[in-house]
């Protein structure tokens, strides 16, 4: 039976098990570095190198000395047994010599190889190389490396192999404190053997390449100065902090590179509380080389950590350097900081009203610094109950060529965001608005609020805490969408603008935010101006529809109906006979007036059955200001859509003014009518008035009129009466 200096547990490191240091004061981590920490968890991805250069197989053959592998007693046929080797616990490890090759053999089942070396007192980095040799094998060979105490009992688990590492050739960098140590060879699962073949350990040491560390935590980040900063990721778990104050009005570019090896290179900005400002790694760093390249924008003057490492902590490559370069450059955006809503730049003193004319046209100008650079605004408003807004967020790319205006779209698309207080919905931080307190079965009840139903059936929040202690919600977002460059670019491009219009519905202010179409592009030497102003909305009739920030290919009335403005049916028919009723036709008295104020505007109204039971002949007499707004309007009998005129030929920029009409009875005029068969209770038609366009267009100051009619009792050419109610002919 096998035989230890430690008892059983103490015996299988790989089991994970962690032995006190006797000696706290002088313990370390797996790393190497100060702390006593228990290993971190790792994999490696690393090929054998000096392996590479082939060992021989050795024959099986009886017999064994001290630091000798292994071997079998014979072939591997039925009756083959292990020979015992005297390396059977720390107290029997047998000499290591560094950086050169030792063979051994895995047998009997749960054998372990235990071996001693001596790291010089100026080496910090471990390279363990393992691997079997020859061909498929049953063993999954894996190790452990341990620092011995006083007595040269094994101490405390220094560096293991990453969990996925076993069952493949293993070449793993630690960072381990000088001195010396013992390390074990044995299958991973102490459940294997093979008699036929042995296995190849090669260790080796060497100084840490990185002159900063130890530099693995803020307590012991490195000063960046102006110059460039090399540095390596010598081991598995490596992290190189680094300290930089900025002061107020300033921003920073970061430059990170790197040769290709044996990790993902990653660069992470970290505040002095510890929170994530961005992180980007090079997830092809085993095969291309890493150059980093981004400006970052900081919430304000104070001091910021940048860490450079592996994307998991499990790679490293001692002989990959970097060189990591920081410049500090003037921010030349006026408001900044102002990367959250506690922080908006006021767009007024004073608070706007929504009168019956426009507010003065307030701007601002600012940069998009740095890819997630988000500025925030905020605008008081007063007297917005049933108000309107207008806001733009262009890039002033005039001073550039055609050819550098149309790079900057491919680069940067100017993204505007109306965001407003939801006050059902009360937060102390940012964390506890991804969802408001308001409860939703579709998106319609989400409605200006998010406009998005979450899976727990709660509106979408806009996950920031505004000033207000509410939850920000989002009204609409607009971007532009670049057009792909052209092969003559002697013409500049349309403008790098985004534009919105959106009901306002009281409140004291809103928020405008103004960044990047996914936030993943940056021009610091550009400005971008903001504009934006309110007013109240013409449209008397208010809300008239729930807003959607979307094209709706459907405009379901069930979600409309309870706004839906009631207008009358005037009976348009001259009396026959004395008693009866005089003829009560659209005149200036009469007519509905409306404007679509804002985009993806829908009115809706609704008007009862005028002839309950029976068909009769209506006509519905519109009249439209020149304008933008082209025109459609669309009658739906109950829920169903019924009736759909467009009132222009073609978008044009401005449509000419419009006096017309659907229905009635002269000639050439369309059969509209109303029929015996829709009943209800009492039955509704609705008419809804848009805008037809891919992009709606609206303008508060174009109006538009509309009247029904009803023009005949029964039904009269051009429709013909059949069984089944009145029709086309």
């Amino acid at each position: 039976m096998k035989t230890t200096a430690l008892d059983s547990l103490r015996m299988h490191p790989h089991r994970r098990v962690r032995v006190a240091s006797q000696h706290p004061e002088t313990a370390s981590d797996s790393t190497g570095r100060a702390g006593g920490a228990p290993p971190r968890a790792s994999s490696a991805r690393l090929v054998p190198r000096a392996l590479a250069l082939g060992f021989l197989l050795l024959a099986p053959a009886c017999g064994s000395s001290a630091g000798a592998p292994d071997v079998t007693t014979g072939p591997d046929v039925a009756g083959a047994s292990c020979s015992f080797d005297p390396s059977e616990g720390p107290d029997s490890a047998a000499p290591l010599t560094l950086s050169a090759p030792t063979e051994g053999a895995l047998c009997p089942v749960e054998d372990e190889d235990w071996y001693s070396f001596e790291m010089a007192p100026g080496d910090h980095i471990l390279r363990v190389q393992l691997q079997m040799l020859g061909d498929l094998s049953p063993v999954e060979p894996t190790y452990a490396v341990w620092s011995v105490d006083a007595s040269g009992a094994p101490d405390r688990l220094v560096a293991e192999p990453p969990p996925d590492g076993p069952g493949h050739a293993l070449d793993v960098v630690h960072c381990v404190a000088p001195g010396r140590h013992l390390v074990v060879v044995h299958d991973e699962g102490d459940d294997a053997q093979d008699l036929r073949r042995a296995y190849a350990l090669e260790v080796s040491s060497s100084p840490d390449p990185d002159g900063a560390e130890p530099n693995d935590d803020p307590e012991g980040a490195t000063a960046l100065g102006t110059g460039p900063q090399k540095g390596a990721i010598a081991c598995r778990g490596d992290q190189d902090w680094y300290r930089i104050d900025v002061a107020a009005g300033e921003y920073l570019r970061l430059r990170l590179t790197a040769p290709p090896g044996d990790l993902q290179t990653t660069l992470t900005m970290r505040d002095e509380a510890g929170a994530v400002l961005l992180s980007e790694t090079n997830a092809g760093g085993t095969v291309s080389a890493t150059a980093l390249d981004r400006f970052a924008v900081v919430p304000g003057a104070g001091r910021y950590y940048l860490v450079v490492a592996d994307d998991d902590d499990e790679d490293a490559d001692p002989d990959a350097p970097y060189t990591l370069t920081v410049d500090r450059i003037a921010d030349t955006d006026p408001n900044e900081p102002n990367h959250h809503p506690s922080v908006a730049t006021p767009l007024a003193e004073e608070p706007q009203a929504c009168a019956e004319d426009w507010s003065p046209m307030l701007e601002r100008v600012g940069t998009i610094a740095a890819e997630g650079d988000s500025d925030w605004y905020v605008l008081p408003v007063s007297g917005c109950e049933r108000g309107v807004l207008e806001a733009t967020a262009t890039f002033l790319t005039t001073p550039l060529s055609p050819a550098a205006a149309w790079e900057l779209q491919q680069r940067v698309q100017a993204s505007l965001t109306l965001v407003r207080a939801d006050p059902s919905s009360p937060c102390s931080e940012d964390a506890d608005c991804r969802a408001l307190v308001r409860p939703c079965d579709d998106e319609w009840a989400c409605a200006g609020f998010g406009n998005t139903c979450l899976g727990e059936g709660l509106c979408a929040g806009a996950s920031v805490c505004l000033p207000t202690g509410t939850c920000g919600a989002t009204v609409l977002e607009r971007h532009h969408t670049a057009s792909a460059i052209p092969g003559d670019i002697s013409a500049p491009p349309p403008p790098d603008e985004a534009r919105l219009s959106a009901p306002l519905a009281g409140g004291q202010a809103l928020w405008l935010r103004v960044s990047d179409y996914q936030a993943n592009g940056a021009e610091p030497t550009v400005s971008y101006r903001l504009r934006a102003r309110v007013r109240r909305d013409p449209d008397t009739h208010e809300p008239s529809n729930l807003f959607a920030p979307t094209l709706l290919s459907e405009f379901p009335v069930g979600a409309q109906e309870k706004l839906a403005t009631a207008i009358p049916v005037h009976r348009c028919i001259p009396p026959e006979l004395p008693e009866d009723p005089a003829a009560d036709c659209c005149d200036d008295g009469t007519w509905v007036e409306g404007a679509l104020s804002y985009e993806n505007d829908l009115d809706w109204y609704r008007y009862e059955h005028p002839c309950p039971d029976e068909d009769c002949m209506l006509r519905v007499r519109f009249q439209i200001d020149a304008g933008p707004v082209d025109a459609v309007m669309s009658v739906y009998r109950g829920k169903a859509l019924w009736y759909d005129t467009v009132n222009v030929t073609a978008e044009a920029p401005t449509q000419p003014a419009l006096d017309a009409s659907f229905g009635g009875l002269g000639a050439g005029a369309s059969c509209f009518y109303a029929f015996q068969g829709h009943d209800g209770d009492p039955f509704n038609y609705y008419l809804m008035v848009r805008d037809l366009a891919e992009v709606r267009e609206w303008s508060a100051d174009q109006r538009y009129r509309v009247c029904v009619e009803k023009v005949a009792d029964g039904c009269e050419a051009p429709c013909k009466l059949y069984p089944d109610g009145c029709g086309q002919p």
